[in-house]
């Protein structure tokens, strides 16, 4: 019975040395990641050019002004904290109308899509991505999260779950020109 229960052990040592050594190796990803200025979070990387939102998916919405900063929204009808993050994105759209667009890429079919946003606010642009298309071509594999876009059509943040004090922030950090990637000094300055 002692050597079963010692090579027993000696086996549940070294399970445990094993899922140290993995996350140790993650850690070490991470940090080298962020080193290297990429950011976890998915999505477009910062300063890019973003990506078209296809007219033909469009569901409801205003035109887009040019002139303004975009905000978008990525959003899918089976996502449970999607159905709570709606009337931020919406308050946050209608109150802050004359300063930002607002659109909403919602994962769904157009039907669900329409039923998802039907109390919200008229004027956010909303797009039906029921294959994951527009997510895709995004780089946005969770939901729900947030690029913005600046008036020159580059990325200049991202988000993860937002509130609407998170999009108040996210704005006026857009509106100074902080990008939150540590290279807005060397962008003023060259």
């Amino acid at each position: 019975m002692f050597w079963v229960t010692y090579t027993l052990l000696w086996l549940l040592v070294a399970i445990l040395a094993f899922a140290v050594m993995m996350l140790l190796r993650e850690h070490v990803r991470t940090l080298r990641s962020l080193r290297e200025g990429r950011s976890l979070l998915g999505g477009p990387p910062e300063g890019a050019r973003a990506p078209d939102l296809p007219e033909e998916a469009r569901v409801r919405g205003r035109n887009v002004r040019a002139e303004l900063p975009r905000i978008v929204v990525f959003l899918g009808v089976r996502c449970q904290a999607c159905w709570g993050h709606r009337p931020a994105v919406s308050a946050f759209a209608e109150d802050r109308a004359d300063l930002v667009e607002v659109e909403v890429s919602c994962v769904g079919s157009r039907t669900e899509v329409v039923e998802f946003v039907e109390e919200m606010w008229n004027g956010v642009r909303v797009y039906a991505d029921p294959e994951g298309r527009i997510s895709g071509a995004w780089r946005v594999f969770m939901t729900p999260f947030v690029v913005a876009v600046d008036e020159e059509g580059r990325v200049s943040r991202k988000l993860a779950t937002p509130n609407f004090d998170d999009l108040v922030m996210l704005l006026g950090e857009m509106r100074d020109g902080r990008s939150g990637d540590g290279r807005d000094e060397a962008r003023r300055a060259g």
